[in-house]
């Protein structure tokens, strides 16, 4: 009883690791139809440095609402992982906690 309590407190700190890790990683639309994503990682030159030197491109009022709706999913999804590993991380605890009552019981 005591090792499966405690092999599942392993897999929830690991799934919750990985949810984490999940919401750490930089993410960007899944749609390639936008082309917004080289002010994000400096064009697509090869050069870091090639973008800084180029003016920005002008923003046309058409694209805000597409940006703005891109960056809200994402956004959602980053706070989503956020969420699913602080509640994993919670239920390690507590399993960690009735292992910890029931081997002091069984003691």
């Amino acid at each position: 009883m005591l090792s499966v309590a405690v092999a599942l407190v392993g897999a929830l700190l690991g799934a919750a690791l990985v949810s984490a890790l999940m919401a750490l990683r930089p993410i960007f639309p899944k749609d390639d139809g936008l082309v917004w994503r080289e002010e994000f990682v400096g064009g697509g030159s090869g050069s870091r440095h090639s973008s800084a030197a180029l003016p920005p491109r002008p923003v046309s009022c058409a694209e805000i609402p597409e940006r703005e709706a891109a960056l809200t999913a994402l956004a959602r999804r980053k706070f989503r992982a956020v969420k699913v590993a602080v509640d994993l991380t919670v239920a390690a605890i507590s399993v960690a906690g009735l292992v910890l009552l029931l081997t002091l019981l069984a003691s």
